[in-house]
């Protein structure tokens, strides 16, 4: 896929703001033939924008994962077998959407009366077990827990302290980035009417005989905007 990358900037040392966008074609070239075959463009049907992750480069010309051509060669009338897949991990979502009706559940425990019913030697293990005692909620984001109430109520406290903590300082930032977006602006508009133009360089913003404080300021502003746009890798 052919992409373009742009960048701006905005406030002095603090934002970049970096997008990307698709030219809406494809190589469509077979993969045997990429080093001798000059490549080709074409628009994706709309059925092909809907199902190209799908899709193989060789069979279709169109860079997919290949999982049609998995089903038709390998798959075929196979049927499957099902399987329990173990998780290790810090924590999971027992009600996140994703996992509903697909969960693992241990018929041989009863849930909640604190005891090691099938006698494996884990207590209450009706969907694995947790191994982290106490900590279980730690990998949590702390907003999450607010959100779905998870935790006792010292825990949600503690998230509750944290994110009024760092809301403040988010508020505080937004204030700042608003005020030096607002003198960037005021600075890219008097500059323009100044030198007579709506697009200028660096260069032009140099040889700016500043004789004012108030043309002298964005000079600065936009100066350090060039210099912050320079530091940025490419």
């Amino acid at each position: 896929m052919i992409r373009t990358i742009t960048k701006s900037f905005l406030i002095f040392s603090f934002v970049a703001l970096i997008g990307c966008g698709g030219s809406g074609g494809l190589i469509l070239t077979p993969v045997e033939n990429i080093d001798s075959v000059p490549l080709k463009i074409s628009d994706l049907t709309d059925a092909e924008k809907k199902n190209w992750g799908h899709l193989d480069l060789a069979a279709d010309t169109i860079p997919g994962m290949s999982v049609d051509k998995a089903y038709d060669e390998i798959i075929k009338n196979k049927k499957g077998k099902k399987v329990i897949v173990a998780v290790l991990d810090s924590g999971i979502d027992l009600d996140h959407e994703d996992l509903d009706g697909v969960i693992w559940t241990n018929t041989d425990e009863k849930p909640g009366n604190n005891k090691d019913d099938d006698n494996n030697g884990y207590v209450d293990d009706i969907h694995g077990y947790n191994f982290l005692g106490e900590s279980y909620n730690e990998q949590l984001e702390y907003v999450r827990m607010l959100r779905l109430n998870i935790g006792d109520q010292a825990t949600l406290a503690k998230a509750r302290a944290k994110l009024d903590e760092e809301y403040t300082s988010a508020e505080q930032n937004k204030m700042r980035y608003e005020q030096i977006l607002q003198a960037v602006k005021s600075a890219d508009a008097e500059v323009k009417e100044y030198l007579g133009k709506e697009s200028y360089t660096k260069e032009d913003v140099t040889g700016i005989e500043a004789t004012t404080e108030a043309m002298q300021r964005n000079k600065s502003v936009l100066l350090q905007m060039y210099s912050f746009k320079e530091s940025i890798p490419k």
